[in-house]
């Protein structure tokens, strides 16, 4: 069995190594093994995980994973939304497309939002003037039969 050490951003991306990847790679003998990056260490000995706030903490953990004598190979699982300033590449990223990107997302979701809201209150006066319609309709159609099918003018238990 060969070891692959990923390293990932945070605990989305070591959820999906180990639901996704780890048990297609098993199938092959590979064993995939999340690793989260270390984002602070107090001097008590706790250590925080998850997210990136500058390139050196990548940086120091792909490092000592190499280090690692039990990995065949060591890839990274890290998204692009939020990289630091300081990450090598961050500068070439075309940053126009992102926020357009991001605009058609916030429009689409506005619409949607807006259709929901409107199919909602459509519905519900939709029902309630069917319910409350056929409720007076059968009501005095029940007391106009009634009162048809009597002898006096007004109906008594």
């Amino acid at each position: 069995m060969r070891n692959v050490l990923i390293l990932c951003e945070g605990q989305t991306e070591e959820t999906f190594v180990k639901r996704s990847i780890a048990p297609h790679l098993l199938h092959n003998n590979i064993v995939a093994i999340p690793t989260l990056i270390v984002t602070k260490r107090t001097r008590s000995g706790i250590v925080s995980r998850g997210g990136i706030t500058r390139y050196a903490q990548v940086r120091r953990d792909i490092f000592n994973l190499l280090c690692d004598k039990s990995a065949a190979m060591v890839t990274t699982l890290i998204d692009y939304y939020g990289l630091p300033a300081d990450f090598p590449g961050v500068a070439t990223l075309p940053k126009e497309r992102r926020i357009k990107e991001l605009r058609i997302w916030n429009r689409h979701s506005l619409e949607t939002l807006v259709t929901l809201v409107f199919f909602f209150f459509f519905f519900f006066f939709f029902f309630f003037f069917f319910f409350f319609f056929f409720f007076f309709f059968f009501f005095f159609f029940f007391f106009f039969l009634i009162s048809c099918f009597t002898n006096s003018r007004h109906f008594s238990l």
